[in-house]
């Protein structure tokens, strides 16, 4: 454990106490002894998660609890032999694919958080507010992060003087999962929103000193100052932030929220033409690419007329002829 970062060991420790609550329950006694932990109550722990919980989420809590095993095998507290063999069903073609917002819906969420920004000095939101706010939405939407990453954004997180096979010219450097860095590229509407929401950020003198890009604000005074304002973003103000805005935009309650913003990007870039899975792997910081080709949709007739296209190549020499002329042209 303390080989991981701070977020791993936290989300460990959450997964181990569940366990240990679930485990008092199950053999009627709290706290559970080591001996509860049997390959038996660790087959109807994980029953339970698949009934409520997603197939990703089963995944994360049986390697937690693989490693709880393992330890307490090492040091001889159980015999983990059988425990370590405990499998998951694989997942299926049946899978739920990844739920993000389409195009029409996110252009929506995008012109509501846009509207706050025209607010008089004395609305409800003030227009630094709403320019946080809406360079925040277009960081998790625009540019597919988590929200910890966003959260944790430095006021100076470009790198610049690259450009990617779009045309953009703006990486964001991003701190990801196990503190490991990568290189986010940005079209031109997320970076312009985070250059002036960093115009706006000035205009905050609380906030000279703060080193996070999305600060706490707190509350305004009449005078329009931020007395309060400073520190990192919590996940609950994250939440606080996002969800009144996809609301308004008519998002459904259950989708109302930032980790949805992440999979609308993932979803709408793998629907553009030439999107590569490999490259969307290395842009949303997805350690295996079985995660990102949850991304990918094909309908039953998308996959029948692929199928068709490769016997058409393999028995018809024309068709073969045709297809080796369109790959050596240019794109257009």
């Amino acid at each position: 454990m303390m080989r991981k970062s701070s977020a791993t060991q936290r989300t460990y420790r959450g997964i181990y106490e569940r366990f240990a609550g679930w485990l008092s329950e199950h053999v009627d006694a709290a706290p559970a002894s080591v001996d509860a932990f049997t390959p038996e109550a660790l087959v109807d722990y994980l029953d339970g998660l698949e009934r409520r919980c997603s197939m990703s989420t089963v995944k994360k809590e049986r390697a937690a609890l693989r490693k709880l095993a393992r330890h307490l095998h090492q040091v001889g507290l159980i015999d983990a032999t059988v425990i370590l063999m405990v499998e998951i069903p694989t997942v299926h073609d049946t899978a739920p694919a990844r739920q993000g917002l389409d195009r029409q819906a996110w252009e929506q969420v995008l012109t509501v958080a846009r509207a706050r920004l025209a607010g008089s000095p004395r609305a409800r939101c003030s227009p630094i507010a709403a320019g946080r706010d809406l360079a925040l939405i277009e960081t998790l939407g625009g540019a597919g992060l988590r929200s910890h990453e966003a959260r944790s954004l430095p006021t100076d997180p470009f790198d610049q003087g690259r450009s990617d096979n779009q045309g953009g010219s703006v990486y964001l450097r991003v701190h990801g999962t196990g503190n490991k860095l990568r290189s986010v590229p940005l079209f031109a509407g997320v970076a312009d929103s985070l250059e002036r929401w960093r115009d706006l950020r000035e205009q905050v003198p609380e906030l000279a000193c703060d080193p996070w890009l999305f600060p706490r604000l707190g509350r305004r005074r009449r005078d329009g100052s931020f007395p309060d304002a400073g520190g990192q973003l919590s996940t609950n103000a994250m939440i606080r932030i996002v969800r009144p805005v996809m609301l308004a935009a008519g998002v459904a309650p259950a989708q109302a929220h930032p980790h949805t913003l992440r999979h609308t990007f993932g979803r709408l870039y793998m629907a553009a033409p030439g999107a590569e899975l490999s490259r969307l792997q290395r842009i949303m910081g997805h350690a295996s690419p079985e995660t990102t080709s949850r991304y990918v949709h094909h309908s039953v007739e998308e996959l029948g007329a692929e199928r068709r296209r490769i016997d058409r190549l393999r028995h018809d020499p024309l068709a073969r002829h045709q297809q080796r002329r369109r790959d050596r042209s240019p794109a257009t």
